[in-house]
């Protein structure tokens, strides 16, 4: 931790008892972050009020900028109804700030770190952002897309010319557009839900996409999604209310252009599932388009302790990759009580294994299209990888102490039995 980085952590801390540590907090403070990044001066005359007016002033300003530099970002209106000593501690807060790109990756910490599950639900693991940089090192992309972008950590992270970014969710949104902007990453970032908007392909070179795992749509969403251009499973038909998985899937193929790539941070359950999932994964195994599958361990998000598995799809596969499917198992990777953290190390073995680099490696595997239609399409990595059988061997300790209670218990009832067929009344009935 640096020195910038110790001061704001000092001073976030003094907002205890003055808010909870929720979005909308983090959202004021990088509010504040913006203002006095773009507009130094009114924001001095603000950190040098008194407390009474700061909250009027600051409110002023933002809409200032509301209409000027970022329409529709800021709320200015709700900065009134918030404690004065609240804004007066974000003031003071955000005036230790001399790096604003610091105060951006601070943030995130925070959120990760003090809004504990629900982050899980906008945010993405470092280590998996730090994975989907890695892979992607050594091939940047012109225009990265992402449809359900949160704080956008996942598309900011991998090299990249242009991102096209969506999210539903306006607080999110919010606070993930001033994240960026604090960064100094340009993004076309808007608020929409990709699902059903009727726009057109964004021709992306890569896609990168953590979707809401497990979503189910209301019938009129379904119903308008059974019409969007990017479904290929059962075109036409208005998809179940369980086909969330599948359908981010789809929408990722389809903002990906003829070259394109496709990553996805996806649930174990869509690898195997049958119905409209096996239908998915029918279509990209007859079109060829799966290059890699990678188990990954659990616990690597705040959120949920379930595993995760990427997808790795490749609309142009090289020749030498035709047919093949690469299967990695990176589960007994990580570390970490409470939420696993893949080191370095780890992270450089694990794209190696993707990228075919250790193909003698136990957990890895490159399968046939034959071999896999054999088991039902399925892409379950622990079909095709070797995995080690664990034998719990017991305790011999523990075992010679359960014999000798055994022996006790044996010697006490052939005691017994022995006093029993001594008993006088069964000699006469013998």
């Amino acid at each position: 931790m640096n020195k910038q980085e110790a001061q704001l952590w000092s001073a976030l801390g003094k907002l205890r008892g003055l808010a909870s540590f929720d979005i909308e907090l983090f959202d004021l403070i990088a509010s504040v972050g913006l203002l006095a990044k773009w507009q130094p001066e009114p924001f001095v005359e603000i950190y040098k009020s008194p407390k009474s007016v700061q909250s009027q002033l600051l409110a002023e300003v933002l809409a200032d900028l509301e209409t000027s530099e970022s329409k529709g970002l800021f709320n200015a209106a709700s900065i009134k109804l918030l404690p004065a000593e609240l804004i007066q501690a974000v003031v003071y807060l955000v005036a230790e700030v001399e790096d604003f790109a610091q105060l951006s990756e601070s943030l995130l910490k925070w959120i990760s770190q003090t809004t504990g599950r629900r982050s899980g639900e906008f945010m993405i693991s470092l280590s998996l952002a730090e994975l989907a940089a890695a892979l992607f090192a050594k091939e940047p992309a012109g225009t990265v897309y992402d449809g359900a972008a949160g704080l956008a950590r996942l598309a900011a992270n991998v090299p990249h010319k242009d991102l096209e970014l969506s999210e539903i969710n306006l607080s999110v949104w919010s606070l993930g557009a001033k994240l960026l902007k604090l960064n100094d990453i340009e993004a076309n970032y808007q608020l929409r839900d990709s699902l059903v908007a009727k726009t057109p392909s964004v021709k992306a070179d890569l896609v990168v996409m953590q979707p809401p795992w497990g979503l189910r749509l209301h019938p009129q969403q379904l119903k308008e999604v059974a019409k969007a251009p990017y479904i290929i499973a059962e075109k036409g038909q208005t998809p179940p209310t369980s086909a969330g998985d599948a359908l981010w899937v789809q929408l990722s193929l389809f903002h990906a252009n003829e070259s394109g790539k496709v990553l996805l941070v996806l649930p174990p359950g869509f690898f195997f599932r049958g119905g409209y999932d096996a239908k998915c994964r029918a279509y990209l195994l007859e079109h060829d388009l799966v290059e890699a599958v990678v188990a990954l361990p659990a616990r690597l998000h705040a959120n949920t302790a379930i595993p995760t598995v990427l997808l790795l799809l490749n609309k142009a596969k090289p020749k030498e990759q035709a047919g093949i499917v690469r299967f990695v198992d990176a589960t007994h990777l990580g570390s970490g009580k409470v939420q696993c953290v893949l080191s370095a190390d780890e992270i450089v073995s694990t794209v190696d294994l993707v990228q075919g680099k250790q193909p003698d490696s136990k957990h890895y595997k490159e399968v046939l299209l034959p071999d896999i239609h054999k088991n039902n399409n399925s892409l379950n990595v622990h079909l095709y990888t070797y995995k080690d059988e664990v034998i719990e061997l017991p305790s011999l300790e523990e075992e010679l102490g359960r014999l000798a209670e055994a022996k006790q218990g044996f010697q006490a009832a052939q005691t017994r039995l022995d006093e029993l067929l001594a008993h006088p009344l069964l000699k006469e009935q013998q």
